[in-house]
């Protein structure tokens, strides 16, 4: 698919441009919980280096010591964010200490992309860490996904990432800290 079409169908498939924003981390629930957990993990540090992929408002890297990469795919919003599509994210392999994306994957046309890239940009040593909605109950008409708990873990294990945290479902939201498991030829 060329790239013209493939903008396309972001455009008409994705509520990013349809000006739905669930704001900044104070005042979303949801984006709360998974910064909570983040939080909770203790593996911010100055010393890293933090990719936020649907970051919105890019008010994370205002609440974190990481060096914070801010992107998402629209510029619409307020902050310094590098626009950026996260079923083809435009940085080197195994650049980033630390993967954030909160509540951003129901919203995309391939969470299975997205999390390959995702495991592509990672450092070997790294974290990805995930906040989904989950089913039922958490349903937005801006939503492409929603899966069960099982669905997000099965998906998250198919790309080759171990879970090696997780939450509670709370609000119908499901947090999970992974990290590349080892690779099959190893």
């Amino acid at each position: 698919m060329n790239s013209d079409r493939w903008h396309k169908l972001l455009k008409e498939n994705t509520a990013e441009f349809g000006g739905i924003s669930s704001g900044t981390i104070e005042d979303c629930p949801h984006k709360k919980i998974t910064f909570d957990f983040f939080k909770s993990l203790k593996i911010d540090g100055k010393d890293k280096v933090l990719l936020d992929i649907g970051s919105g408002f890019a008010d994370l890297g205002k609440n974190v010591k990481s060096i914070c990469v801010a992107t998402d795919l629209v510029t619409s919003q307020t902050g310094h964010v590098l626009l950026a599509d996260a079923h083809e994210l435009p940085f080197s392999d195994e650049q980033f200490d630390i993967i954030y994306c909160n509540h951003v994957l129901e919203h995309t046309l391939s969470p299975l992309i997205c999390l390959l890239e995702m495991k592509r940009v990672c450092k070997k040593n790294g974290f990805i860490i995930i906040g989904v909605p989950i089913h039922p109950g958490f349903y937005s008409d801006c939503h492409n996904y929603i899966l069960t708990e099982q669905g997000w873990e099965l998906l998250i294990s198919r790309v080759g990432l171990k879970i090696k945290d997780k939450t509670k479902p709370e609000l119908d939201c499901k947090c999970y800290c992974c990290n590349k498991g080892a690779e099959k030829n190893e």
